[in-house]
């Protein structure tokens, strides 16, 4: 399951409010409601999060490990782990990540 508990402690202490992402950057309130929900949001929302408060995605949402090992996953848990510390996933934009893992798998 992913979680975006991680998002608001960010937020803290970068001093950005849920009012700030509404009125300044054109959030809209089912975006915020979803985010704290753990509702899914597209990559493109995460990428807007990240490069608003200048951080790696993983200040913004993690991953429960549980989870993916609960559900059919067709990329088990052990190979991602080995596969982030090979492409320093924090440095690497979301959507970046995903088109570098896609090519890993293929080839």
């Amino acid at each position: 399951m992913i979680t975006y508990a991680p998002l608001w402690e960010t937020m803290k202490q970068r001093h950005i409010t849920t009012y700030a992402l509404i009125k300044n950057y054109s959030f809209s309130r089912g975006t915020l409601d979803s985010l704290k929900h753990n509702r899914n949001i597209t990559t493109a929302t995460l990428n807007d999060l990240c490069r608003i408060l200048f951080c790696a995605w993983r200040m913004c949402c993690s991953i429960s490990r549980t989870s993916l090992q609960n559900r059919n996953c067709p990329f088990p848990i052990e190979k991602w782990a080995v596969l982030s510390l090979k492409i320093n996933i924090p440095l690497i934009p979301p959507m970046a990540v995903l088109v570098v893992l896609r090519n890993i798998l293929q080839g």
